[in-house]
C-alpha cells in the first residue's frame, strides 16, 4: 500500500515540476495535498509509514518554497527512519536533507554520503530523483 502512495508521488510532484502555469502548478499541489491526507492516515495506523508522510511533507514544502519547515519534516523523517531501521527511508532522507542544504555546508557532504551509504546497504542503485543536487 506504502509503495502505491509513493508511487503516486512521483507522478504528483512531476506534475508540479513540469507545470506550465500558475493554474496546473495549484492543480497538481491538490493532488498532493489529498495524498499528503492518505499517507498521514496510513501511517496513524502502521509506524513504517511515518518517515515516508514526513519526507513527501518535506518535499512538497521545499516545493513550496519553505526551506526551514522542510528541513525539520527531513530531520523527523530520518529520526522516524532510524527508529525503525528503515534503510530505503534513510537513504531517501538523508538525500532530501542534502538537497536542502548548501553547497559549501559540511553538512551537505555528510548527508550525502549517508545517503550513498545506505541506499547500497539497502540494495539500492541511487537513480536521478536521489541524486539530484548531491
Amino acid at each position: 500500500m506504502i509503495d502505491a502512495h509513493l508511487a503516486l508521488w512521483e507522478i504528483v510532484r512531476d506534475r508540479i515540476d513540469g507545470a506550465d502555469n500558475a493554474g496546473a502548478r495549484a492543480a497538481a499541489r491538490d493532488q498532493a495535498r489529498e495524498l499528503l491526507g492518505y499517507l498521514d492516515r496510513y501511517r496513524k495506523v502502521y509506524p513504517v509509514g511515518r518517515s515516508p508522510h514526513l519526507r513527501v511533507t518535506g518535499e512538497l514544502q521545499l516545493r513550496d518554497g519553505d526551506r526551514a519547515a522542510a528541513t525539520r519534516s527531513f530531520t523527523a523523517a530520518l529520526d522516524a527512519a532510524q527508529a525503525l531501521d528503515q534503510r530505503t527511508e534513510l537513504a531517501l532522507g538523508h538525500a532530501a536533507l542534502a538537497r536542502t542544504m548548501a553547497v559549501a555546508d559540511p553538512a551537505r557532504a555528510t548527508h550525502a554520503a549517508a545517503a550513498r551509504e545506505q541506499a547500497a546497504a539497502a540494495g539500492l542503485v541511487l537513480d536521478d530523483d536521489m541524486e539530484e543536487g548531491l
